[in-house]
């Protein structure tokens, strides 16, 4: 059994480290990193396109030769647009799933940011 089935679950583990990275680093928990936030807003949408052309391989669908680069530079917009053409009124819930997945790190930070001044000192990490 492997830990992460294949490319879905590598995106949804690198959205999740990215969703909590975000809160975090704007509630001021910890300090940014920028190693890791060009990880978060580089590698994650390259793990898009791993997804699609993993899928894409039983679906049979690859419109166009740099389908890649465009899924890289519009992916909250390209993604759907797969699901739905690949799947059609059965991947709805799927397609979804993935715009509220990629709009989880931006939506997560801003929580954060605005959380921040209404949460007590104590409750953070290293407070006395």
């Amino acid at each position: 059994m492997r830990l992460l089935p294949g490319p879905l679950g590598r995106l949804l583990a690198a959205l999740a480290a990215g969703t909590i990275y975000s809160f975090t680093v704007n509630a001021e928990v910890f300090h940014e990193s920028l190693v890791v936030t060009n990880a978060v807003y580089y590698a994650v949408p390259l793990f898009w396109v791993w997804w699609v052309q993993a899928d894409s391989r039983q679906t049979g669908y690859w419109p166009a030769f740099h389908y890649a680069w465009w899924l890289y530079l519009a992916g909250p917009i390209l993604v759907p647009h797969y699901v739905l053409k690949t799947r059609g009124r059965a991947g709805l819930r799927l397609a979804l799933g993935l715009v509220v997945a990629m709009l989880a790190p931006s939506v997560a930070g801003y929580l954060g940011w605005w959380l921040y001044p209404h949460i007590p000192d104590y409750l953070w990490i290293g407070a006395h």
